[in-house]
């Protein structure tokens, strides 16, 4: 991929494009500094469901992701969208799916904490209070369950 198609395809990921106009660049700046492309083909595991000890988040830029929970029905997640948001909210840090590749694409790799650490730099404080709201959102979207037992804050 391209450096303008990542730009653009990270500006279309739901998340961020509900951000103000003026937080853009920055969020592109932040994730090009912390985050690494890299090509995903069919059956490539991003996470598994109950995995610990890791902090990882993606954008998948191109490509479809299917998202298992055991006990549910699958969900496919279509490029451009953010995957292990969920991990945030959870107690241990613990993935709450098993997300796996079923169309070959690109994802954008980034880690959780140097995305906080690097966003605490770019965003003033209302600003970080928006992209919290949007990861919480989203999150929500996809596992509204979650929040019923609990009312969490994502780590930091």
């Amino acid at each position: 991929m391209e450096l303008q198609e990542i730009r653009d395809q990270i500006l279309s990921v739901p998340v961020f494009k509900a951000l103000p106009e003026a937080m853009h660049q920055r969020l592109l700046s932040g994730f090009l500094f912390i985050a690494r492309t890299r090509p995903v083909t069919r059956g490539d595991f991003l996470f598994l469901q109950g995995e610990r000890e890791t902090d990882t988040g993606c954008l998948l830029l191109q490509g479809t992701a299917e998202v298992r929970k055991e006990g549910e029905s699958p969900v496919f997640v279509q490029a451009p969208d953010i995957l292990g948001e969920m991990r945030l909210f959870t107690p241990q840090g613990q993935r709450t799916a098993t997300v796996e590749i079923s169309v070959g694409g690109v994802v954008l790799e980034f880690h959780w904490r140097e995305f906080g650490v690097e966003s605490r730099k770019l965003f003033d404080k209302a600003e970080l209070t928006l992209l919290k709201k949007a990861i919480v959102d989203c999150a929500w979207r996809r596992g509204p369950d979650l929040f019923a037992h609990e009312k969490s804050e994502p780590a930091s």
